[in-house]
């Protein structure tokens, strides 16, 4: 497994790993997807390889959608650290 975001992280991985994670971009899946057919077909032509391209996600489950959506809302919202959420996002 690698969890190469780099160039030569994504290299690395398609040559060795059986998996790699990858950063999506929630705004525009279309791009999210044409990444991870970029990094199968570096990894399958440039190294005769298959890899699976993962990606994390953040789950909240309560015992009902609202319940749910509400806690979302309270954690997200209401107790959010916003500097902290957009260095975050600068960051990645």
């Amino acid at each position: 497994m690698n969890a190469g975001s780099s160039g030569k992280g994504q290299h690395f991985a398609a040559k060795y790993s059986d998996m790699a994670f990858i950063h999506l971009d929630p705004t525009d899946l279309e791009k999210s997807k044409a990444h991870i057919e970029s990094y199968r077909r570096m990894a399958r032509e440039e190294y005769g390889r298959e890899i699976q391209v993962w990606c994390n996600a953040h789950v909240t489950q309560r015992d009902t959608q609202k319940e749910a959506e509400d806690y979302v809302k309270w954690f997200a919202g209401e107790k959010g650290d916003d500097a902290a959420l957009d260095n975050m996002l600068r960051i990645q």
